[in-house]
């Protein structure tokens, strides 16, 4: 029996069995899709079955044969032939879905030879096209074939029973990673793993925010911080601004004090030994490279939080003339079925529309793009505060607003905001840094005087020192 006979023996067994067991068809269909099949008959009839099946109508031989009259009845009929027991559906299920999988491994490798050959011929030998073409589809491919979840009560409540013992075993007010704010993790839990969106106007200090979170979640786990706007050399100096509560510019003139460069110095060393915090950069900033990146990172390298700085530098191929609603459609659909597949928290940041400039308390319709942000995301969260104060303040108010939290509250968290050295602190702890003051001189110890005698004390030790006056006089 060749491979091909083969695959098309394993498409007619998985159809008797769903003919034999009407109550497997939501399963197979869990692990096979319409397209997986082959062969054309036999597409039509798992589709048709899967389509009698959810009407409510028990799914057998003459259904499907009034159903696509133009399939001969006597094929139909013979699909239960050899078939005793659905018990094994998953053993064929697994083998028509990784045939499908080659065949379409196969199609893509042979159109990318092609897409090369005739771009040589034309004088396009752009390679990235092809790279980021190949990544696209296989991202399709995965998304296409991924199984959904099903579960009863029974698995569900087992499941919660762990996650409630690992809860009672941490003793943690809140559930997820901690952010380094307080307020933040009160409100939202801690970051757990959700599709989190922060919002905010230009220069407002989205990164800033995004990479204290990142560096302190570091303490626990691996996290990848992809930044597509900032050179790494940038991402570190204000690290170690932020770090060290070093103004920014002190840094780059190179005019620091010797308390200042020992500060900077063991800052230095402390980041150098995080193995935790992972930043990237994407040259293309292509979605299929950023989508292929995570995956690796989280499947190969342990990584369990992911920032991404931020959504609209993101390219989508073949979506360069489309509407930025449309993309950021594509961007944000992509990114959210990425976290439900790596099952690890995604937190992406985004530009809020000019029209918003200024604003007490942007909503979620400032998000860029709009619709898709607000009705995608798990958490949206904006920066919010008085421009016009920046050029003359040092300690800006600043509002963190959880504007919604599908597994929670929303509100609003107080926070300070330090221009010169880029970086946010909790309004009840913005003085928190210790100030090494000068040691003051000790006070030389005050003699010590001793104790009066009592009166009649006095007068036996005076009579004493007469005594001792006379023998001293005779002896001399």
């Amino acid at each position: 029996m060749t491979k091909d006979e083969r695959n098309a023996e394993c498409e007619r067994i998985l159809l008797g069995q769903m003919l034999l067991d009407n109550s497997v068809i939501p399963n197979i269909y869990n692990v096979v899709k319409p397209d997986c099949f082959e062969n054309t008959a036999n597409r039509e009839l798992y589709h048709a079955a899967y389509r009698l099946y959810g009407e409510g109508v028990p799914v057998d031989m003459v259904c499907l044969v009034n159903e696509l009259p133009r399939i001969d009845a006597g094929y139909i009929a013979s699909l239960t032939d050899d078939v005793s027991s659905a018990a094994n559906w998953k053993y064929y299920a697994d083998q028509v879905k990784n045939s499908y999988l080659l065949r379409e491994i196969r199609l893509i490798t042979v159109e990318t030879q092609e897409a090369i050959a005739k771009g040589v011929k034309e004088g396009n030998t752009n390679a990235q096209e092809h790279i980021d073409h190949i990544n696209e589809r296989l991202s399709a491919l995965t998304n296409n074939t991924t199984s959904s979840k099903v579960s009863g009560f029974k698995e569900m409540i087992i499941a919660e029973c762990e996650r409630i013992q690992e809860y009672i075993h941490n003793k943690k007010q809140w559930l997820g990673y901690d952010t380094g704010f307080e307020q933040i993790n009160n409100i939202i839990g801690g970051l757990q793993s959700n599709f989190m969106v922060i919002g905010a106007r230009p220069s407002m200090g989205k990164t800033a925010i995004a990479m204290q979170m990142a560096l302190n979640i570091s303490k626990e786990v691996k996290v990848l911080f992809i930044e597509l706007e900032m050179s790494e050399r940038q991402l570190a100096e204000r690290s170690l601004s932020s770090q060290t509560r070093i103004p920014f510019s002190k840094i780059r003139s190179g005019l620091l004090s010797d308390m200042q460069l020992k500060r900077l110095m063991a800052s230095m060393q402390q980041l150098s030994d995080n193995p935790n915090f992972i930043a990237a950069q994407v040259p293309t900033r292509s979605l299929s490279d950023i989508v292929n990146l995570c995956r690796q990172q989280v499947r190969n390298n342990g990584v369990k939080v992911i920032f991404v700085d931020h959504i609209g530098l993101i390219r989508v191929r073949g979506a360069n003339n489309a509407a930025s609603w449309d993309k950021a459609r594509t961007v944000i659909d992509t990114l959210q079925q990425l976290r439900l597949e790596l099952d690890v928290p995604i937190v992406a940041l985004s530009q809020l529309g000019r029209d918003d400039e200024g604003k007490k308390e942007p909503t979620l319709k400032s998000f860029r793009g709009s619709g898709a942000v607000e009705e995608d995301a798990d958490i949206c969260c904006f920066i919010a505060r008085d421009r016009a104060r920046e050029m003359s303040d040092t300690d800006i108010p600043t509002d963190f607003i959880v504007g919604k939290n599908r597994d929670g509250a929303v509100g609003c968290a107080k926070l300070i905001f330090k221009p010169e050295i880029v970086t946010f602190l909790e309004e009840q702890k913005k003085d928190f840094i210790p100030v090494e003051k000068p040691k003051e001189p000790a006070e030389p110890p005050k003699p010590v005087e001793p104790p009066k005698p009592e009166p009649h004390q006095q007068e036996l030790e005076e009579e004493e020192d007469d005594l001792d006056e006379e023998e001293t006089f005779e002896i001399f």
